[in-house]
């Protein structure tokens, strides 16, 4: 059931874009990659991130636009300890593909703001998932990575930061 304000965000909220702000890949361990060929996605720990990193609005030309910035990403490492530091995983990445992806929205009436990160949190990722999916899928082949494959559809895990 929909609370009364996220249902207000999606009576209002209406897609105009999806588009990448950033991207960023690179294959920091070939050598991995290319001796352990057919083992390589059994050997290496996958960890992956996807969320609302920002809100911002926008009004021009009459029309008010709101953006949802997600961040995404997959790292191939050595380690899956859960105990180890940031600093530790970081020296054992093999691999890692990232990016910055925005969802436009034009708002036809205004909406607070704790009801546009509700429906950033709860719908917005379904417009941006099917982008990343595709995104990763063929970066991996690019660049010859293992392929993975991701759900046809991830709904967000983490809480909207505040807005910059």
């Amino acid at each position: 059931m929909l609370s009364d304000g996220l249902k207000q965000a999606t009576e209002n909220l209406v897609i105009q874009d999806v588009y990448f702000e950033s991207i960023n890949a690179d294959v920091l361990e070939r050598e991995f990659f290319l001796k352990n060929a057919s083992t390589s996605s059994e050997q290496a720990c996958l960890q992956q991130k996807f969320g609302v990193k920002r809100l911002a609005q926008e009004e021009s030309d009459n029309k008010k636009l709101v953006y949802f910035t997600f961040d995404a990403g997959l790292r191939w490492t050595l380690t899956d300890d859960e105990e180890a530091s940031e600093d530790d995983i970081k020296q054992n990445v093999l691999a890692h593909i990232e990016c910055e992806i925005v969802a436009c929205y034009l708002l036809k009436s205004d909406v607070a703001e704790e009801h546009l990160k509700e429906f950033a949190f709860k719908n917005s990722g379904i417009h941006v998932w099917p982008y990343w999916r595709e995104f990763l899928t063929s970066t991996c082949e690019r660049l010859r990575l293992p392929r993975v494959m991701m759900p046809t559809v991830r709904f967000q895990s983490a809480p909207i930061e505040e807005a910059e």
